[in-house]
């Protein structure tokens, strides 16, 4: 996502070329185009904010994402590594994620992302 706003925001457009937040660059995307999860139930639209807030409480600037290690060296998301973390499960919930995105983005190529 660039600094190009989206139809309908003319003048209200936030500069997000910077942003890594998955939280706060879907809360952009939220308000951009209140529409681009239309097709999700409401229980849907919850299960997919919680587990992407989730990430995002873990990996702030998504940081694990794109560098195995910080400029520290310390390998990235080294807080988990303290916790029970069930990969099997991550694997499902990113991949539940990724087909939700999908939809989202199915959404948006036919025209859901006007504003309304």
């Amino acid at each position: 996502m660039g600094q190009a706003p989206a139809r309908g925001t003319q003048g209200s457009q936030e500069n997000i070329e910077k942003e890594h937040s998955l939280k706060k660059l879907w809360k952009v995307l939220e308000k951009r185009c209140p529409r681009c999860d239309s097709w999700a139930s409401d229980e849907q639209k919850r299960g997919f904010r919680d587990l992407l807030f989730e990430l995002d409480a873990q990996d702030p600037n998504s940081q694990a994402g794109r560098y195995p290690h910080d400029v520290r060296h310390d390998p990235t998301l080294a807080g988990l590594a303290a916790t029970n973390v069930d990969l099997g499960l991550f694997k499902h919930n990113i991949r539940k994620m990724h087909g939700y995105l999908g939809c989202v983005k199915k959404q948006m190529q036919d025209g859901g992302w006007d504003a309304a």
